[in-house]
């Protein structure tokens, strides 16, 4: 999903010129909240699990893939998903416009 935002006032495009009705926007705030929150208790378990406690038992190189792709689902669930859901909820963006400026192309939020 791409968020439009209006750098003049930081606010979004209204849900119905996004194409839901409000149960529809309600339900996508429901599910991306859902999302962040799965992805950040389900990679932190696995960095945990496999850092700490050697849970996992597998050859070296498995074992690197495996925590290297956790820590990276994990920064994406802390630097991308965690501000489009305060966008989605507040419905303009809150995090200032030096940092959405630096967001432009990771979180893929043209400016107009």
């Amino acid at each position: 999903m791409v968020l439009f935002v209006d750098s003049s006032n930081f606010s979004i495009s209204v849900p119905e010129t996004l194409g839901f009705s409000d149960a529809g926007y309600s339900m996508l705030t429901i599910y991306h909240a859902f999302a962040t929150l799965q992805s950040i208790i389900g990679n932190s378990l696995v960095l945990v699990g496999c850092v700490k406690y050697k849970a996992v038992t597998v050859d070296c190189v498995s074992m690197a893939m495996i925590e290297w792709l956790a820590a990276l689902d994990l920064t994406i669930a802390l630097c991308y998903m965690i501000p489009v859901l305060l966008t989605i909820i507040s419905q303009h963006w809150v995090l200032g416009p030096f940092s959405l400026s630096l967001s432009q192309g990771t979180l893929h939020i043209p400016v107009s």
